[in-house]
């Protein structure tokens, strides 16, 4: 949850400076008002990488300038196997960021090792989708 609070108190920071109110942002972006607190308060993420560029490009910013450099893993996550694979990887993110606290490790450094557990989380996910499906949902459905 820490992700979503950090991405929220950004969100919330960059409309400020922009001395918009939540409800005029959010009828700017064309999403629901609550959707957008929800985002704000840390309640709820972005569902796709589309939303989060169009609040960026809203507010003259970066997508990684608004989600950080990991955000980016976790709203992947949710785009590619929903709200369970996004708490997976906010908890990776977390516990990747807890391992490097107060370390001598460079921001560089952090991403590459951030970018490798991703790639090895979809792989592994994959392997063992292949592995527990069964014989039956392998076939086309045109097999079936």
């Amino acid at each position: 949850m820490s992700e979503n609070n950090d991405f929220g108190m950004k969100l919330k920071s960059y409309r400020k400076a922009r001395e918009m109110s939540q409800a005029d942002f959010a009828a700017f972006l064309g999403i629901p008002f609550r959707t957008y607190q929800n985002y704000e308060s840390g309640h709820r993420y972005p569902r796709n990488m589309e939303v989060v560029n169009k609040i960026a490009v809203a507010l003259g910013i970066t997508a990684e300038d608004l989600l950080g450099a990991a955000g980016g893993y976790i709203v992947e996550a949710n785009e590619k196997g929903g709200s369970r694979d996004r708490r997976r990887m906010e908890q990776m993110v977390t516990q990747l960021s807890a391992m490097f606290a107060g370390g001598e490790i460079d921001q560089e450094s952090k991403d590459a090792a951030m970018a490798a557990l991703n790639a090895v989380y979809w792989k592994h996910k994959e392997e063992n989708r292949e592995r527990y499906t069964t014989k039956k949902n392998k076939g086309t459905p045109s097999e079936k």
